[in-house]
């Protein structure tokens, strides 16, 4: 990718004073002089404002750690360079405001690689800006620290030029009280391309990330904010398109991508982790917010996700976000649509979550301990919001109608086979999935949107599951692995999770691996019906609780010698059989029968219960 091969270059550059056909200049804010030559850290600048009158695109800058400010003689703010990369020398030169209303901003358009790394920028009202008539292409700025400021970044993009792209990446941002961490307006041409990645936003920001575009301006999926960590901001992100600028063919549109961000609302009074929101200009002009969010946690705000539209009869703003693998985890409402002055004869007046699961992306989020789920008060139309999603209970709404929403189980449900021979790498077992459990993996490349694979507490790597959302089956290749009981934990990216354990042995079978080891030697087939009807047992019942999950294991490690010695001897074998088969009876009723068979099997069996204490007390 671009970004990481513009950090490689950064970060070669500071461990070096010179590279071929490109210039090393030196700043040190204590010890050096603009009079000097700047060409070496002995006879260094004094400010960035200097070495940047000197500098050509293509030269690095290295700032000596140390404070940087109108003291030392800096002029803020300070023109950003096209080309030239700057970073600190062994540590974090700071550059101090001492409340100046901006700190950075651009002296031209960017048209090449331009980098700042490991700088730290402090008390200012805007600390970085990408000012109102600038274009961007390869702007980066990376492991740097943004404090004490209203506004961290601004980019305001109002030039109609193609290729505009600038990444923040490994950034931290802080604020007491600030407006926004980082702000993005685009109202003329399009952002498509660069990303917000792996940032971090702590502190009290009204917003943490704002995404607005107006008039014609366009912001891209090529555009991706990922990786980010945002804590106690009144609202997380925020993508917002408004209708502007006198002209019904414009449409604002919103849509770079959301994904496996953590929007943290812990310590927030109130607010909203998400909120998403398309508006009509006063003149009708369009407005669209078609953002992917995928595999985002939100949790501790008032409103986890609100969505929202601005509309008219015209029917022109919309929000149709895919939505998918999300966890959403609070006390009040998930997701609140409000739709204002909706089309009722279209159902795109209501914010949705685009495409089916059968026909698109949208699908299986985690919904977790809300009083309301879904608040649909103002919506028109409710067919698109509960079907991609899995609840902590049953979904609870507010007005409206919610489809019956796809359950999956939690924990997850499956039976293990395959048969593993201790201390043999590359070693393959199948996980089958019960009824109401399947196994969630996007397939989008890298960590995002995979499913997770650990060995007893250890991630192995698995390669994209090749299935249908949800797969009923998925293989998982073992490393090496020694004699024993093991463990397997696996986490659909929605927060799933199915624990599964299999003995590993000399000379295991199938039977073995997978746990029923009496009650193979019993009947001397794995897949005798009551074996099967034991396993039934063991995997939707036993495996879901605690107590039952100790008995496994406790079970795994004593069965095996009492599976062995049963086998040699028949009679035991019809002994066995004989005592394993009130649980035969009790498995089927519990996993096999109608509720009706079931309820006459429990009366039968309180009646002889009565019976046998009615004789016992004669």
């Amino acid at each position: 990718m671009k970004t990481q091969l513009i950090g490689l270059v950064v970060s070669l550059l500071a461990t070096s004073s010179t590279l071929s056909a490109q210039q090393g200049w030196f700043v040190d804010p204590v010890l050096g002089d603009d009079l000097n030559g700047g060409l070496s850290q002995g006879d260094a600048f004094q400010t960035l404002t200097h070495a940047l009158t000197q500098a050509d695109a293509g030269d690095n800058i290295f700032c000596v750690p140390g404070t940087y400010s109108t003291g030392s003689g800096e002029t803020f703010p300070i023109g950003l360079k096209s080309g030239v990369l700057i970073s600190g020398l062994g540590g974090i030169p700071v550059f101090d405001g001492n409340g100046a209303g901006l700190l950075f901003n651009l002296a031209g358009n960017v048209t090449a690689e331009t980098a700042m790394s490991g700088i730290g920028f402090t008390d200012a009202s805007t600390l970085f800006s990408v000012q109102s008539g600038r274009s961007v292409d390869g702007l980066v700025l990376q492991n740097c620290s943004f404090s004490d400021s209203l506004v961290g970044f601004s980019a305001v993009l109002s030039t109609s030029a193609v290729g505009q792209s600038f990444d923040l990446i490994g950034c931290d941002f802080a604020a007491g009280a600030g407006t926004r961490a980082i702000s993005v307006l685009v109202s003329d041409g399009a952002l498509d391309d660069g990303s917000l990645t792996s940032n971090q936003i702590l502190g009290d920001y009204d917003e943490g990330i704002v995404l607005q575009a107006e008039g014609d301006g366009l912001i891209t999926n090529g555009f991706v904010v990922q990786r980010n960590r945002l804590a106690g901001c009144s609202v997380g992100i925020f993508a917002h398109a408004a209708g502007s600028g006198g002209n019904l063919l414009n449409v604002a549109t919103v849509g770079a991508a959301l994904q496996a961000n953590l929007i943290d609302g812990t310590g927030t009074a109130s607010g909203v982790g998400l909120a998403l929101m398309a508006e009509l200009g006063v003149l009708s002009e369009g407005a669209l917010v078609s953002c992917p969010v995928g595999f985002c946690v939100i949790v501790d705000y008032d409103v986890a996700v609100m969505s929202s539209t601005v509309n008219d009869t015209n029917n022109l703003a919309d929000v149709t976000s895919d939505f998918y693998g999300n966890v959403l985890a609070g006390t009040e409402t998930g997701v609140q649509i409000e739709a204002a002055q909706p089309n009722p004869l279209n159902r795109n007046s209501d914010p949705n979550f685009g495409g089916h699961p059968d026909g698109g992306i949208s699908g299986y989020n985690t919904f977790d301990a809300f009083a309301l789920d879904f608040d649909l008060t103002t919506a028109q139309s409710t067919d698109q919001y509960a079907a991609f999603c899995w609840f902590d209970g049953a979904p609870v709404s507010q007005q409206g109608t919610l489809l019956t929403p796809q359950l999956l189980a939690d924990p997850l449900t499956a039976t293990l086979s395959g048969s593993v021979t201790p201390n043999v790498a590359g070693e393959v077992v199948t996980l089958t999935a019960l009824a109401g459990s399947g196994f969630v993996d996007y397939a989008l490349g890298g960590a995002i949107g995979q499913i997770a694979v650990e060995l007893n507490g250890v991630a192995i790597p698995q390669a994209d599951i090749e299935a249908a959302i949800p797969g009923t089956s998925m293989e998982i290749t073992l490393p090496s692995i020694a004699g024993g009981l093991h463990e397997l934990e696996i986490t659909n990216p929605g927060g799933q999770k199915g624990l599964f354990e299999f003995l590993v042995g000399a000379g295991s079978d199938d039977g073995e691996s997978s746990g029923c080891f009496v009650a193979t030697a019993a009947h001397g087939d794995y897949d005798a019906p009551e074996v099967l009807a034991l396993r039934g047992l063991r995997d939707e019942y036993l495996a879901t609780s605690a107590p039952g999950r100790s008995f496994i294991r406790w079970y795994y490690r004593e069965g095996p010698a009492a599976a062995a010695w049963i086998a040699e001897r028949p009679w035991a074998r019809a002994g066995a059989r004989v005592a394993l088969q009130p649980a035969v009876v009790t498995s089927r009723a519990l996993t096999q029968w109608n509720p009706g068979q079931r309820f006459a099997f429990a009366v039968l069996l309180l009646g002889a219960s009565f019976a046998l204490l009615r004789r016992r007390s004669i």
